[in-house]
């Protein structure tokens, strides 16, 4: 059974917000950034033990990452980390496709001065980053930008709807958003959203969207193809 390193828990009690949510959140980005790969099974007694909390905050906490698909629960057995394959990233960018060229094209008509400005805002930080080394930054300025677009067409449906979708790909823009030449096409296609929503122009700012998100499924899809051709996305490890 491997031992993980969860030493940032131990003054979880002392922290702000809920001790469930921040279980939550370390074993949420243990799992998108691959410490804890997919196929692995989780179980609670074990979690708290490693992690130094009861097993309530656990089972919350694992609970939320089923609601999120992130796992998958199994009757008397515990927990499983999700596996993704091609066909997966595919339809879950046909999801993001569907939802995202109507918020843009929302965004187009209803967009405000200063969210036009944010959104700015949120590409000369982008290129600041990439003059750099690539950090967590970029992923936080990429989930950004779609987090404006969504506010910009003033649904509040649509905008619920497109963080869980964004949530889900996470998992892979951890690792994508790092590569410079994948991070920099990303920002060049959030320059041609940006363009086209200063133009009030709704089907151009649909043409963007969508070829945005159809350059990041063809990498994503790659990407994860490439993990399980090398056996990095299964797993026998139990926890």
């Amino acid at each position: 059974m491997q031992q993980l390193d969860f030493k940032t828990l131990k003054n979880l009690k002392q922290s702000s917000g809920s001790l469930a949510e921040q279980v939550y959140k370390e074993l949420h980005w243990a799992i998108i950034t691959g410490k804890i790969p997919s196929g692995t099974r989780l179980v609670e007694s074990v979690l708290a033990e490693q992690m130094g909390v009861s097993r309530t905050p656990v089972r919350e906490a694992l609970q939320k990452l089923v609601s999120d698909g992130s796992v998958y629960s199994i009757p008397r057995a515990g927990y499983i980390v999700e596996d993704m394959s091609e066909r997966d990233v595919v339809d879950l960018f046909m999801a993001r496709a569907a939802v995202e060229r109507i918020i843009v094209k929302l965004a187009a008509e209803r967009i405000t001065p200063d969210e036009l400005k944010g959104l700015e805002a949120n590409l000369k930080e982008m290129n600041k980053v990439l003059k750099g080394s690539l950090t967590n930054k970029m992923i936080d300025l990429d989930t950004e930008f779609h987090q404006l677009l969504s506010r910009a067409a003033r649904s509040k449906t649509l905008y619920e709807l497109n963080q869980i979708l964004i949530k889900r790909t996470l998992r892979f823009r951890v690792f994508c958003l790092r590569v410079p030449e994948i991070a920099k096409v990303t920002r060049d296609g959030h320059i041609l959203i940006v363009k086209a929503l200063k133009s009030s122009d709704p089907k151009k700012a649909e043409e963007a969207i969508l070829s945005h998100l159809e350059d990041t499924k063809r990498t994503v899809a790659y990407y994860v193809e490439g993990l399980r051709r090398e056996s990095f996305m299964t797993s026998d490890i139990e926890l």
